[in-house]
Protein backbone atom coordinates (compact mmCIF):
# COMPACT_ATOMS: atom_id res chain seq x y z
CA UNK A 1 0.00 0.00 0.00
CA UNK A 2 2.87 2.80 0.59
CA UNK A 3 3.79 2.13 -2.78
CA UNK A 4 0.17 3.22 -3.61
CA UNK A 5 0.60 6.05 -1.78
CA UNK A 6 4.23 6.88 -3.20
CA UNK A 7 3.05 7.04 -6.87
CA UNK A 8 -0.20 9.07 -5.66
CA UNK A 9 2.68 11.11 -3.98
CA UNK A 10 1.29 11.04 -0.66
CA UNK A 11 3.18 9.71 2.40
CA UNK A 12 3.05 6.75 3.66
CA UNK A 13 2.55 5.36 7.91
CA UNK A 14 5.67 5.14 8.38
CA UNK A 15 6.71 8.38 6.75
CA UNK A 16 4.21 10.11 8.33
CA UNK A 17 5.20 9.13 11.72
CA UNK A 18 9.28 9.59 10.99
CA UNK A 19 8.59 13.22 9.81
CA UNK A 20 6.69 13.58 12.92
CA UNK A 21 9.07 12.42 14.70
CA UNK A 22 12.21 14.47 13.33
CA UNK A 23 9.66 17.62 13.28
CA UNK A 24 9.62 16.98 16.58
CA UNK A 25 13.77 16.46 17.89
CA UNK A 26 13.46 20.17 15.32
CA UNK A 27 11.46 21.29 17.86
CA UNK A 28 12.74 20.82 20.99
CA UNK A 29 16.09 21.31 19.92
CA UNK A 30 17.26 17.53 20.00
CA UNK A 31 17.83 16.61 16.34
CA UNK A 32 20.90 18.28 16.42
CA UNK A 33 22.51 16.49 19.34
CA UNK A 34 21.02 12.88 17.75
CA UNK A 35 21.01 13.21 13.72
CA UNK A 36 19.15 10.56 12.40
CA UNK A 37 17.02 10.55 8.96
CA UNK A 38 14.26 9.30 8.29
CA UNK A 39 15.45 5.99 6.66
CA UNK A 40 17.05 4.96 10.20
CA UNK A 41 13.19 5.08 11.55
CA UNK A 42 12.09 3.02 8.57
CA UNK A 43 15.20 0.29 9.23
CA UNK A 44 14.43 0.10 12.75
CA UNK A 45 10.75 -0.26 13.01
CA UNK A 46 11.06 -2.84 10.32
CA UNK A 47 14.44 -4.82 11.84
CA UNK A 48 12.20 -8.17 12.67
CA UNK A 49 10.85 -8.23 8.88
CA UNK A 50 13.70 -7.76 7.29
CA UNK A 51 15.84 -9.79 9.19
CA UNK A 52 13.65 -13.26 8.77
CA UNK A 53 12.71 -11.47 4.87
CA UNK A 54 17.27 -11.11 4.36
CA UNK A 55 18.64 -12.80 7.00
CA UNK A 56 22.57 -12.83 5.78
CA UNK A 57 25.86 -14.71 7.26
CA UNK A 58 26.78 -11.61 9.27
CA UNK A 59 23.55 -11.85 11.36
CA UNK A 60 23.25 -14.26 14.27
CA UNK A 61 22.27 -17.53 13.76
CA UNK A 62 19.17 -16.98 15.89
CA UNK A 63 17.18 -14.01 16.20
CA UNK A 64 14.70 -13.02 19.31
CA UNK A 65 11.33 -10.60 18.42
CA UNK A 66 8.55 -9.91 20.15
CA UNK A 67 5.97 -11.92 17.77
CA UNK A 68 2.82 -10.13 19.15
CA UNK A 69 4.55 -6.39 19.48
CA UNK A 70 5.92 -6.62 15.78
CA UNK A 71 2.62 -7.99 14.15
CA UNK A 72 0.89 -5.53 16.33
CA UNK A 73 2.73 -2.79 14.21
CA UNK A 74 2.78 -3.92 10.71
CA UNK A 75 -1.56 -3.94 10.98
CA UNK A 76 -1.64 -0.74 12.40
CA UNK A 77 0.51 0.91 9.56
CA UNK A 78 -1.39 -1.28 7.09
CA UNK A 79 -4.49 -0.05 8.52
CA UNK A 80 -3.51 3.63 8.51
CA UNK A 81 -2.38 3.15 4.96
CA UNK A 82 -5.36 1.61 4.08
CA UNK A 83 -7.31 4.85 5.43
CA UNK A 84 -5.13 7.02 3.59
CA UNK A 85 -5.93 5.42 0.31
CA UNK A 86 -10.03 5.52 1.08
CA UNK A 87 -10.16 1.91 1.18
CA UNK A 88 -12.17 -0.19 3.52
CA UNK A 89 -10.85 -3.01 5.54
CA UNK A 90 -14.07 -5.36 7.07
CA UNK A 91 -12.78 -6.72 10.47
CA UNK A 92 -11.26 -3.94 11.61
CA UNK A 93 -13.82 -3.41 14.31
CA UNK A 94 -12.94 -7.73 15.07
CA UNK A 95 -9.35 -6.42 15.72
CA UNK A 96 -9.81 -3.24 17.67
CA UNK A 97 -12.24 -5.43 19.58
CA UNK A 98 -9.61 -8.65 20.02
CA UNK A 99 -6.73 -6.07 20.83
CA UNK A 100 -9.01 -4.50 23.81
CA UNK A 101 -10.11 -7.66 25.10
CA UNK A 102 -6.59 -9.76 24.89
CA UNK A 103 -3.84 -6.70 25.21
CA UNK A 104 -3.85 -7.53 29.26
CA UNK A 105 -3.25 -11.27 28.81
Amino acid sequence: MAGLLAVEGRASAVEESASGILTLLDAIGLHTIQPRKDTDYYNEWNKARNLAKHHGKKEAESVTLNQFDEAYWMIERALRNASLLALSVENVDDYRNWIIVNINM
